[in-house]
């Protein structure tokens, strides 16, 4: 019993290490791969808009638009809603895209709102590659549905 252990561990400890280095000496080339990272132009070509804030049951939905004629990358966006009655509404989401292509759209929803009166909605966008864009919308909500003032 104690020869099969002993040949067990002699195999475990000196012959797979060796194996295993061999394997590893083989696979080594030393060359280093440098890959291309994808272009990122300041060139101002890609124009971040907001273009609708919706009210409704429970949610507000914001849509933002990239108006250029490249991608629209790492874009964060945030919504702001403060106000209503005796200013119970605080609320802000923000969010981060890796990119919008060019002429596309993303919905981004706020959900979940319940409250009485008069609030602002402010939505700022930014992305690596364009201007900061922000927008102020004013809003009513009564109850679980919001109403945007047009």
């Amino acid at each position: 019993m104690k020869k099969i252990l002993y040949t067990g561990l002699i195999i475990l400890f000196f012959i797979l290490p060796a194996f295993a280095c061999a394997v590893n000496a083989e696979s080594n080339t030393n060359e280093i791969k440098i890959y291309d990272a994808p272009s990122i132009s300041n060139d101002n070509q890609t124009e971040l808009v907001v273009k609708s804030v919706l009210g409704g049951a429970r949610e507000i939905v914001v849509n933002i638009m990239n108006n250029g004629t490249t991608v629209a990358n790492d874009v964060f966006i945030k919504i702001i809603v403060t106000g209503g009655l005796f200013n119970r509404v605080n609320r802000s989401h923000a969010w981060g895209v890796i990119y919008i292509p060019a002429n596309g759209i993303i919905a981004i929803s706020v959900k979940h709102f319940f409250g009485l009166g008069k609030i602002t909605i402010v939505v700022v966008a930014r992305a690596l590659n364009a201007p900061d864009v922000s927008k102020t919308t004013i809003g009513f909500l009564l109850g679980p549905f919001t109403y945007i003032a047009k």
